[in-house]
């Protein structure tokens, strides 16, 4: 009897049902039988029938009872309360009775071979107490393996303590197999990247092998999401698995650790003696090859010990990666000892491969993957000095073409520059030749006719011609010299920071009487408000410009005309201001095929007495370009002329935050 006097399940837990049970040999009791009335043997649980005080055959059938006298509390009450009981590995077929009522079946019982079917999942009941104790009844048989009887302990507990650690264990195995099974996809995936490279295989089989033994035992979650996965298959899966998973741990380590390896004959005995184990389980019932159990774990032993062996080696030889094989492999040997121990029944314990497996898996999945990494870094070094050795040699052949193309680009550079010169000379020759030629000719003139006496003497107003061409040739000579400064960017402007909307009204002021004077109107339209841009300017430069542009309005506005001046801001790039300054005029206009080459130097419109040096214009559109501007114009015949220049403008809260 067991007694539950002073246990509270909401407290406590689960119970464990181990101690004495009573139990009757080859015979199906009555389940019905009150165990006080007869007096039975006693068999200690957890235990198998091979290893009790008076050792009995693994085979047979038996009868297990056990009284359980609920906890005090429950006994004063008429509440009925629902408990549950979680059934282990039992070996191998058996039925449950609670107070006489049958609430769980798995396998069938049967008085021999022929009768039983083996089945050992585990399973939970459920069921009602109304009373102050309960009568547990369990009929066992095995004839199909090497161990029979209640070998594990089953658990008592409340139906919601039962269900969750049965749901728990589950959870836990099917995790544990689902991450050994993605380890091993990844690991394939690895070794068809790099064939060459044989570890990530024998990693991924062995990974694999261990999901394989988590699934067939335990909980046996095959059989448990499978019912019609035949026991028998799944204990060869489940001894199977086992040999294979060493087999392939010692090809890992062979594959990993070439240099360490020792006694290499011995390690393909271990891989040979495996592959033979293999088919000697395929081949014999469950009932032969179970019995091999020791033959199996000093296998693992042994081949555990080798392979530890290869790893203490490589860690003393400092090996990449030797470490966490060594902590891995420790590990997992720990947990073969202990699963030698407890599976002939000599400590209590639990099954400890896959938790083992697990530890040694993850730490080897770390090695291996950090073994992938080293090695693709190292081949992306390779290759990328490969690239920058072909690069080089790439360079300096591009080098020595890039220095023959800029040889040739220099030398076509220096013939264009040589033909432009040629033909920019050629043209200035002929534009000075045909400037000059009108009044050198009619200089020439006067003073002939002065000579032959057509001219009278002593008239001055002929003389007064001929200063005026003289003086129009000095001009002429000014106006060259200086766009040649200005082309050949020898001119130094003499930047200042000025407000040029206030600059500009400035000289506006100062014009206005050498228009007005001419009954001409002059306007000055401000669309630029002081004191908000600001601009590096040369202000001498800017007034010859805007000098010029105004006195030629002036040239071509005949009385009783408006010049208007007109400043503005205008955006021709991003974020980059400008300030437009526009002379608009109400003159004749000009003709529409005259606008293009306005600002060519020497190119006139000539209109009645009004002549020029035709180089102002040009003049102006330098030191214009000079500031970074722009220069242009607008007209049509009968409509009046619109010139314009725009210089760079920045906000003037800008340019002294930048002070």
């Amino acid at each position: 009897m067991l007694s539950l006097n002073d246990w509270d399940f909401a407290r406590d837990g689960t119970i464990q049902l181990q101690g004495d049970w009573l139990v009757e040999w080859e015979t199906m009791g009555d389940p019905n039988l009150q165990v006080t009335e007869h007096s039975f043997g006693t068999v200690k649980v957890p235990s198998s029938w091979g290893n009790l005080p008076e050792p009995r055959s693994d085979y047979g059938l038996a009868t297990y009872r056990l009284r359980v006298l609920l906890p005090e509390e429950w006994r004063t009450s008429d509440q009925v309360r629902p408990l549950a009981i979680y059934m282990p590995d039992v070996a191998t077929a058996y039925t449950l009775w609670i107070d006489g009522q049958q609430v769980l079946k798995v396998g069938q019982v049967g008085a021999n071979k022929e009768e039983m079917v083996a089945s050992n999942v585990p399973r939970t009941a459920s069921f009602a107490v109304n009373r102050d104790w309960l009568d547990i009844t369990i009929h066992i048989s095995n004839f199909v393996q090497r161990k029979g009887g209640l070998w594990t302990t089953p658990l008592l507990g409340t139906a919601d303590q039962i269900a969750r650690y049965h749901q728990t264990r589950l959870i836990i195995d099917n995790a544990q197999a689902g991450i050994l099974i993605v380890m091993a996809i990844f690991h394939i995936a690895l070794f068809f990247w790099n064939r060459k490279e044989k570890s990530p295989f024998f990693f991924a089989m062995l990974c694999l092998a261990v999901a394989v033994r988590t699934l067939s035992s335990s909980q046996m979650t095959l059989i448990y999401f499978i019912p019609e996965f035949s026991w028998e298959w799944n204990t060869k899966l489940e001894y199977m698995s086992v040999v294979a998973a060493s087999q392939f741990t010692l090809l890992y380590f062979l594959q990993m650790n070439a240099r360490s390896v020792v006694l290499p004959r011995l390690a393909a005995i271990f891989i040979w003696s495996g592959s033979f184990y293999h088919l000697f389980v395929l081949l014999c019932p469950a009932s032969v090859f179970t019995t091999t159990m020791n033959v199996l774990m000093t296998y693992l032993v042994l081949i555990s010990s080798y392979v530890l062996a290869i790893v203490i080696r490589a860690s003393l030889q400092r090996e990449d990666g030797a470490l966490f094989n060594l902590i891995g492999m420790s590990v997992f040997f720990i947990c073969v000892l202990n699963n030698v121990l407890y599976y002939n029944f000599i400590i209590v314990s639990i099954d400890m491969t896959a938790i083992g497996m697990l530890a040694f898996l993850i730490l080897q999945s770390l090695n291996v993957t950090n073994r992938f990494a080293r090695a693709y870094n190292l081949a992306e070094e390779t290759s990328a000095k490969l690239v920058q050795l072909n690069q080089s040699l790439d360079k300096q052949v591009e080098d020595r073409t890039h220095k023959l193309e800029h040889s040739h680009r220099e030398l076509k550079h220096a013939y264009e520059q040589l033909s432009n010169i040629h033909e920019e000379r050629r043209r200035l020759f002929s534009d000075i030749s045909h400037e000059l030629g009108h009044p050198v000719n009619s200089i020439q003139g006067y003073i002939r006719g002065m000579i032959d006496g057509v001219v009278p003497q002593g008239k001055t107003e002929y003389l007064h011609t001929v200063y005026e061409k003289t003086l129009y040739l000095q001009r002429i000579f000014q106006d060259l010299i200086a766009l040649e400064r200005l082309e050949s960017g020898q001119i130094e402007l003499e930047k200042k920071q000025i407000d040029p909307s206030l600059y500009i009204k400035e000289l506006v002021d100062r014009y206005r009487w050498d228009i007005e004077e001419s009954d001409i109107a002059f306007q000055y339209l401000e669309g630029v408000p002081p004191d908000e841009y600001c601009a590096e300017v040369d202000p001498s430069r800017i007034e010859q410009v805007f000098c010029n542009l105004l006195f030629n309005a002036k040239k071509f506005t005949p009385g009783g005309g408006t010049i208007t001046i007109h400043t503005t801001i205008v955006m021709e790039k991003p974020e980059t201001p400008y300030m437009q300054v526009t002379v608009q005029d109400t003159g004749a206009g000009i003709s529409e095929r005259d606008l293009p080459h306005l600002f060519e130097r020497f190119y006139q419109v000539r209109k009645g007495d009004r002549q020029g040096s035709g180089l102002g214009l040009a003049i102006v559109k330098g030191i214009v370009a000079s500031h970074g501007g722009y220069v242009g114009v607008q007209s049509a015949m009968s409509e009046g002329s619109r010139f314009y220049f725009a210089i760079p403008v920045a906000l003037a809260s800008a340019y002294r935050m930048r002070r």
